[in-house]
């Protein structure tokens, strides 16, 4: 019978150290677990479509940064060149009508 020594007490197990280490000796080890080939290709396309989704998701954040500049810098375009679109002739708003000149 062994017996089991936690440490909490102030007194020592019998037999000391020894026995603990005797003991963790003597018990039975778990199985060493080999996973096979096909566990492992799991494994590793699960890590590649993590991989890839934070690509993919890298990816469209720079792009809807790149998109977002565009678009403030041709507001600023128009919004400074306003005044040079009066001087081109206007589309009609209504189906028949001239055009200005």
């Amino acid at each position: 019978m062994s017996v089991l020594f936690s440490g909490m007490d102030k007194t020592r197990a019998p037999g000391g150290e020894d026995a603990w280490r005797a003991w963790l000796i003597s018990r039975q080890q778990s199985p060493i677990v080999v996973h096979s080939s096909a566990m492992q290709v799991k494994r590793l396309r699960v890590l590649a479509r993590r991989i890839g989704s934070r690509v993919a998701a890298v990816l469209a954040t720079i792009h809807r940064a790149i998109i977002a500049a565009k678009l403030r810098r041709v507001q600023r375009e128009l919004k400074l060149h306003t005044s040079d679109l009066r001087d081109y002739p206007q589309q009609p708003l209504i189906l028949g009508d001239k055009w200005d000149s």
